[in-house]
């Protein structure tokens, strides 16, 4: 692999300037080649030649890229990874669409948006270059939990332009960083050995989950109602999960609302007694308006490089935008051990899924890239859920790698096969059953090693607002159960047929690990 023609943009007096080449006024850099047993090592160092504040650093890798093509691996959990190839027109998300109901904070588009008039889709942490199936060309990020790093192919000119965001950062004159450092190989998993993420005793689990049935109207009631028909129907599982949806508002998660009338520790204890551990939703790096964080301590919020707080998103199911939080706020990680410490010790629960965890890097600060921020949160949340499992979602891939025990590795399923319109527009994070089908492919070399992969749940209940086809149910059944550490789903059980019962209990005795083994807080 040989490199040519670098770039780097940076800040300058608040405004973007760039310089190329290898040796400038601005800064030098150094390219280094070492052969490992996992593959060819290249290093970019970058040193500053003057005070610089860096963006990113663009350089390109000369490939014979003839008759192969790649998987486009996502930025987060719910990021579209498709299978894509020389024929392949990628459609941008376009700065006007991205405002409407906020979606760019959902994935990369607010710190890729030069990069995306590429004709390619770009490929973020890796890119798996592949002729018939086979893998013929790897390129692996060997800094995932410290910048994140994507790849854009150039069929036309048979390079490949490799990207590092290093945004926040200053690097003070003469002094030296390691930019960039890439694995080229013909085997993903030299690149997981190569990052010393070798494979774990990952316990396989199943379970059931509130979201794809109720969404956020579930109830005391409803939930009770759930626990009585999985225990009648004999089918054996690990984990009952209560999704979104108990609590006041998003951010108050220890204030139940008034549907949970015998509060949160009261069903903990009824879902212990079926012999199943207790589980919660939360986002914890977030918050709503009508929240009594968003009225009362706004000094918890984010804010951007204008000082105006961080918007994280715009959600139907709460009350519009929402926020993210600030992890280095003493008072924000102070709140968040409350709140896991009661869910833990006083409600009794033993698994937590952890969504909207994009939320914490949206602004780089403190003299940290996005990807060391998010590192930061990964660690925050792992000791927070010490003594529980923990499930990643909507969370930047590369710096989840050896910081949870599952993540969510795929978009949340529809109650269809896709949305027409999201995807006619570009947009990678949308709800699609089709795109959470694709990924279980393309991060499948994850699981049982970075973490155990959730493809999110299967569907075959046969209700009128499902709109899967009887076939497309089955492949969603079977794919879940052959190519995941972690099975969910969410049917009310008690409108099952016989066979179907018959169909999950067979597949989840089979799927199951020894209950003695999970590390939970299920005594």
């Amino acid at each position: 692999m040989k490199i040519t023609d670098c770039r780097l943009v940076f800040k300058r007096n608040g405004k973007l300037e760039s310089a190329v080449g290898f040796d400038n006024d601005w800064f030098s850099l150094e390219i280094s080649e070492e052969a490992r047993d996992s593959g060819k090592i290249y290093s970019v160092n970058l040193t500053a030649n003057k005070k610089l504040e860096p963006v990113r650093l663009e350089f390109y890798a000369k490939e014979d890229l003839l008759g192969l093509s790649y998987h486009a691996n996502g930025y987060q959990s719910w990021s579209e990874s498709p299978y894509v190839d020389y024929l392949s027109y990628k459609k941008n998300l376009s700065k006007p669409i991205q405002e409407i109901v906020r979606l760019k904070w959902y994935g990369d588009y607010a710190f890729t948006e030069d990069e995306r008039k590429k004709r390619w889709m770009h490929s973020h942490l890796f890119i798996n270059l592949q002729e018939d199936g086979e893998t013929r060309l790897f390129l692996g990020d060997m800094k995932p939990w410290d910048s994140y790093t994507w790849f854009v192919p150039d069929y036309d000119k048979s390079t490949i332009e490799i990207i590092s965001d290093l945004e926040g950062m200053t690097i003070e004159e003469t002094e030296t960083i390691e930019a960039a450092v890439i694995l080229k190989t013909t085997d993903e998993r030299n690149w997981l050995s190569a990052l010393g993420i070798n494979e774990q005793d990952i316990h396989k689990i199943t379970g059931w989950t509130s979201w794809y049935n109720y969404y956020t109207g579930i109830s005391e009631e409803i939930l009770r109602h759930n626990i009585m028909a999985l225990h009648k129907s004999g089918i054996p599982m690990d984990i009952f999960q209560i999704d979104d949806g108990y609590f006041e508002a998003v951010g108050d998660w220890l204030i139940p609302n008034k549907r949970f009338p015998s509060g949160m520790a009261s069903l903990a204890e009824t879902i212990k007694e079926h012999d199943w551990t207790p589980g919660i939703w939360l986002a914890p790096f977030v918050c709503e308006r009508e929240s009594s964080i968003f009225r009362e301590k706004s000094h918890w919020i984010l804010r951007d490089s204008k000082g105006k707080l961080q918007i994280a998103g715009w959600n139907p199911n709460w009350s519009g935008v929402f926020y993210a939080l600030d992890i280095y706020n003493e008072e924000v990680r102070e709140y968040l051990r409350n709140v896991f410490t009661a869910m833990k010790q006083d409600w009794g629960y033993g698994f937590f899924k952890l969504d909207f965890l994009y939320a914490a890097c949206l602004v780089p600060q403190n003299n940290k890239t996005r990807a060391m921020i998010m590192t930061d949160a990964m660690d925050l949340l792992r000791d927070l859920t010490d003594g529980a499992l923990f499930l990643s979602c909507g969370v930047p891939i590369g710096p989840a790698m050896s910081k949870c025990d599952y993540c969510r590795i795929g978009a949340d399923i529809s109650h269809g096969m896709e949305d027409g319109f999201l995807k006619s527009i570009g947009y990678r994070e949308r709800v699609s059953t089709f795109s959470a089908l694709g990924n279980i492919g393309s991060r499948a070399f994850l699981d049982g090693r970075a973490f155990g992969n959730d493809p999110d749940v299967f569907i075959l209940r046969d209700t009128k607002e499902i709109k899967l086809s009887r076939e497309e149910k089955r492949i969603l059944f079977e794919t879940n159960m052959n190519n995941s550490s972690l099975v969910f789903f969410s049917d009310d059980v008690s409108i099952y047929d016989e066979e179907t019962k018959m169909k999950v209990a067979s597949a989840f005795q089979g799927f199951r690990t020894d209950k003695s083994a999970l590390r939970t807080n299920n005594e």
